[in-house]
């Protein structure tokens, strides 16, 4: 998905297209930025015809590094498992 033109953005943003069909959509991103770009794209293509609201949010974009990137989602995932204790990772 990092070289150009491995991924089209219409293909994610057919997907995007179906996924939030009927409502408006925040999504918060935790990925690379070489993907975030392209998701960014395909969300491009996509508003201008969607008739609701797609919303894409970079939960790293004040991550200085992997480290921070890292202890975010670290926090995340203890935060779930306080919300769902009977949910266990496999």
């Amino acid at each position: 998905m990092t070289t150009p033109g491995a991924v089209a953005a219409w293909r994610p943003a057919d997907q995007l297209a179906a996924l939030t069909a009927g409502h408006d959509t925040e999504t918060v991103a935790f990925m690379p930025r070489a993907y975030l770009t392209r998701l960014r794209d395909a969300c491009d293509l996509l508003r201008p015809e969607h008739p609701h609201t797609v919303l894409l949010c970079d939960a790293y974009e004040t991550a200085p590094g992997i480290g921070h990137q890292r202890r975010l989602l670290a926090e995340l995932r203890r935060s779930q498992d306080v919300r769902h204790p009977d949910v266990r990772a496999q």
